[in-house]
């Protein structure tokens, strides 16, 4: 019997794999209803079994295993390794294991079979399984040669093959005409990722990192692999308080390995349709309208055909990605900033000659002017500043308001201190704020800076203080907007400091008025959502959430909603009982959290669904994800939920029954 290394030790390849100086072994997680069937069909009746599936989905990993089991049963094994260079000789892969006899260069190559296969049978009789790796890479002889030792039952046969590339007819026959069973591999789901990141790191994973991971894996057991190691040698992975989590942000530049791996995925690629690609890479996603100005349509489906792009739809709007995530980020990291700026350029051309009128664009069309060096309006920077912080984004927010106000857009000091105080830098939003003119500003620039001289106070404890600010405005105000928004953050302030009562009133009044201006609007709708939830009237509550939420088209991910407006909501549908509506909502404004990468919002939509298990009695996950989003807090609390989100842990704590939480 040909020995092999045993696959429970830890092999030469992954002992090199290091995170924080300790080796960490990988093991065969969410495969084994696959490897029992692999394993049984060869021990039972079944001549062979092809394992098909991408690259680094873990074929060549569970042939290892099955070869494992079967040496267990008392079978021979033999491991052959087909490659693209052993393809360009007769028998190439299988030459370790012909004999001198079988190898004769003066016989042919069905004479070399024969003697194969009788030396197999000599040795080992009908209990040997021969397993070819990489099958679809054999040359025509060999795979001719496979085919009849699986039609023949001269042994055993077990073959990996990729899913996209095309094997030989000789191989492909076997599974069509059920000589071979085949059994194709999926993707990890994310609680398979996230069982193989712990019992590989040796410890509890946050959340947030198995699903950043599993998102940018796509479950590719390979690809997971590689992003953890990039991830700990970079430290955006990291070990904290016990638990593995990742710093907040894209993940940035592949490491050499991974570069290397999707390198040789897109080197099959001509150079026309790098270069398609590279404008993809910069502009996902890609506007479909935008894609066909810059891509001609038959390349387009040629390269969603090859599985390097794929198209989306959301509504009347379609959009193009790159055919996995990873594939972006090692091409921009391969492009030279030349490079970069002339395809900024011609993205933000053909955009503007595509849909000039169209505004929903506004964050893409400065974002791709920018980067092109192409200049852009202080008035289209403010604009895009101003949506850019609405759709949670304040770091592209603060970048856009201060180009605006380097070209002397003074009304761009507003979006500016929005997005400091969205980030929690409070001091310069208050030195911000000092330097505008209330006299010069629009009344809607005045109303939003007097919300965030009330969440200042609040955030400081001065209730008193917020409720005389907001009173003495609403009363010296000659401007009806100005002091309805003034009567909405009184409505707001009232509610904060436990008077729901009065906040009820005060924002139920304000809603029911025509006419009132946006930002009042929006406040007090926040205001009686929250204020119904919390005196018990949760229907009521859902009711008038779910209005503001429509009238503001944020879309079912809920992911812009105003914070304060998402509590109301969730807290009026778990007030009411109404859990089974809630699940949906709350993971859709999780998953859409973990996308922005707003280091904000993701600790919130965290705390929403950890309070969400807590209530319907899932309570050893949420004592996991409201940890989370403390320890997220911890880093990044510009609203000062830490202390609220805590009290709720310890809910949770006590719950499972653990006062060692709750008294500390």
């Amino acid at each position: 019997m040909e020995r092999r290394r045993s696959l429970g030790s830890v092999s030469d390849r992954q002992a090199s794999d290091f995170v924080n100086g300790v080796p960490i072994r990988w093991p065969l997680v969410g495969r084994s209803d696959d490897l029992e069937t692999i394993t049984e069909s060869l021990l039972g009746l079944q001549a062979a079994v092809m394992i098909a599936g991408s690259a680094g989905i873990g074929k060549t990993r569970l042939a290892h295993e099955a070869l494992t089991v079967m040496e267990a049963k008392g079978y021979a094994t033999k491991w052959v390794m087909a490659s693209a260079e052993a393809r360009t000789m007769t028998f190439g892969a299988l030459a370790p294991w012909l004999s001198k006899e079988a190898s004769a260069e003066a016989q042919h190559p069905l004479d070399v079979a024969r003697v194969f296969r009788n030396e197999l049978f000599e040795a080992h009789g009908d209990r040997v399984v021969l397993a070819i790796d990489d099958a679809h890479l054999l040359d025509g002889p060999s795979s001719v040669m496979i085919q009849q030792m699986a039609a023949t039952r001269s042994a055993k046969v077990l073959l990996t093959v990729r899913s996209d590339t095309g094997a030989p007819s000789t191989l492909r026959s076997l599974w069509k005409d059920d000589t071979a069973l085949r059994v194709d591999l999926s993707p990890l789901n994310e609680r398979q990722t996230d069982r193989l990141l712990a019992l590989a790191l040796g410890g509890p994973v946050e959340s947030t990192l198995t699903v950043r991971l599993w998102r940018e894996s796509e479950g590719n057991p390979l690809w997971l692999r590689e992003l953890v190691l990039d991830g700990a040698r970079s430290g955006r992975i990291h070990r904290s308080s016990g638990s593995w989590g990742i710093l907040p942000g894209p993940f940035g530049r592949t490491g050499p390995r991974l570069s290397e791996l999707i390198g040789a995925r897109l080197a099959t690629l001509g150079d026309s349709q790098t270069g398609y690609l590279e404008v993809i890479a910069l502009g996902e996603p890609l506007p479909l309208v935008v894609a066909r100005a810059l891509i001609p349509e038959g390349e387009l489906a040629a390269l969603n055909q090859a599985g390097m792009l794929a198209v989306e739809n959301h509504g009347d709007r379609s959009s193009v990605r790159l055919g996995h995530p990873l594939y972006g980020e090692a091409i921009r990291a391969g492009l030279s900033p030349l490079r970069s700026a002339d395809l900024w350029r011609d993205l933000a051309v053909a955009l503007e000659s595509s849909s000039p009128a169209d505004t929903t664009d506004v964050r893409r069309r400065v974002l791709w002017r920018l980067e092109a060096g192409l200049p852009v309006p202080s008035s289209m920077l403010e604009h895009a500043a101003a949506v850019a912080w609405r759709q949670s984004d304040p770091v592209q927010a603060e970048r856009f308001a201060r180009k605006a106000l380097a070209q002397g857009h003074r009304e761009a000091s507003v979006v500016l201190a929005e997005a400091l105080a969205s980030l929690g830098r409070w001091r310069e939003t208050a030195e911000v704020m000092s330097t505008v003119d209330t006299a010069t500003v629009t009344v809607d620039h005045q109303c939003r800076l007097l919300r965030l001289r009330m969440w200042q106070c609040l955030f400081l404890g001065h209730i008193g203080t917020a409720e005389e600010t907001m009173a003495e405005v609403e009363s010296l105000a000659t401007d009806a907007t100005l002091r309805d928004s003034a009567r909405a953050l009184r409505a707001v302030v009232a509610f904060y400091g436990g008077n729901t009562e009065r906040g009820v009133n005060w924002s139920e009044e304000l809603s029911a008025r025509e006419g009132l201006n946006e930002q009042a609007r929006r406040l007090a709708s926040s205001a009686l959502a929250n204020a119904l939830a919390f005196s018990g009237r949760g229907d009521y509550a859902v009711e008038v959430a779910t209005a503001e939420l429509t009238r503001l088209g944020v879309g079912e991910t809920l992911a812009f909603a105003p914070h304060q407006l998402m509590w109301g909501f969730f807290f009026g549908l778990w007030r009411s009982g109404r859990f089974a509506e809630a699940e949906p909502a709350v993971n859709s404004y999780y998953q859409a959290s973990i996308d922005l990468c707003d280091p904000s919002l993701t600790p919130i939509a965290l705390s929403v669904l950890g309070i969400h298990l807590c209530q319907v009695g899932r309570i050893a996950e949420s004592r996991r994800i409201l940890a989370e989003a403390v320890e997220g807090l911890a880093r990044s609390d510009p609203l000062h939920y830490q202390a609220i989100i805590a009290a709720y842990l310890a809910i949770a704590a006590a719950s499972g029954g653990d006062l060692a939480v709750v008294t500390r």
